[in-house]
C-alpha cells in the first residue's frame, strides 16, 4: 500500500499485487487523491509457485495486515488453530477463495527487463522466489528484493521447509543480504549479513544483486 503510493508519487511506474481486493481499493483511493493513478497497475492475485486456489485467512480479525494464504484443500480439511497474544484462535476466512499467479507470470505482464521487488506475502516468500531463482530467467533483472524474513526462518505453515536451500538459491543467483533498519527511517548505512548468521535474522532483509548499484553500503 504505502510503498506503491510513495513510489508513484516519485513518478515511477508500479505494479501492485494483492490478494485482498479491499487493500487494492484503499491503494486506488490514495492514488486518486494524489493524482498518480497513471503510474500504477493493480493486480488482484495472491502469488505462489503455481496457479492454485487459495483462501485468505486470519486468526485474529483485528489485524488485517496479518492475512495469509492457505491452499483450498488444507483450509477445508483441517480444523486449523493458531496462537495470538497467548490466546488460541480458529482460523477464519478473511475473504472468498482466489486463484494465485506466479512471479514469472507477473514479470511477463509487467513486460520490462528491470524490476525492483518489495514483497510481504506472509510466509509465501519461498514459494514465490525459489522456483524462479533455481530456473533462471535472463530476460529479467531484479537488482533488489526486499522481503520479510521471519516467516521464512520459522517456516510458517510449512511453506519454507528448507531455509538453507532458499539461502543457497539466492546466493547462487548472485544476491547478497543486507539488514534493513527497524521502523521507517532512511538508513545511514545498511550492514551486510554474514551467511553464517542468516538463520538468526528476524528483521526484513534486502537482497541486492552483485551488479546492483550500492545504496547505503
Amino acid at each position: 500500500g504505502m510503498y506503491t503510493v510513495m513510489v508513484a508519487a516519485a513518478g515511477r511506474r508500479v505494479v501492485a499485487v494483492d490478494a485482498m481486493l479491499v487493500n487494492l481499493a484503499y491503494v486506488h483511493h490514495s492514488l486518486m487523491v494524489g493524482n498518480t493513478t497513471q503510474y500504477v497497475r493493480l493486480l488482484h492475485n495472491p502469488v505462489s509457485d503455481q496457479r492454485e486456489t487459495l483462501f485468505p485467512v486470519l486468526g485474529d480479525l483485528s489485524n488485517q495486515g496479518a492475512t495469509w494464504m492457505v491452499p483450498e484443500q488444507l483450509f477445508k480439511e483441517k480444523n486449523m488453530k493458531v496462537l495470538f497474544s497467548g490466546t488460541v484462535h480458529m482460523l477464519q476466512a478473511a475473504g472468498p477463495p482466489i486463484n494465485s499467479t506466479t512471479l514469472l507470470d507477473i514479470l511477463n505482464f509487467i513486460n520490462t527487463d528491470i524490476v525492483v521487488i518489495k514483497m510481504d506475502v506472509e510466509g509465501f516468500e519461498f514459494k514465490v522466489l525459489h522456483t524462479y531463482l533455481i530456473n533462471g530467467h535472463p530476460a529479467y533483472y531484479l537488482p533488489y528484493i526486499n522481503m520479510e524474513w521471519i516467516h521464512i526462518r520459522t517456516n510458517k505453515d510449512s511453506n519454507c521447509p528448507d531455509l538453507l536451500d532458499m539461502v543457497d538459491a539466492l546466493y547462487s543467483a548472485s544476491y547478497k543480504p543486507y539488514e534493513l533498519p527497524a521502523g521507517q527511517s532512511v538508513p545511514k548505512t545498511m550492514k551486510p549479513i554474514d551467511r553464517a548468521n542468516i538463520e538468526n535474522i528476524d528483521r526484513d532483509i534486502l537482497w541486492a544483486h552483485k551488479d546492483a548499484p550500492a545504496l547505503f553500503w
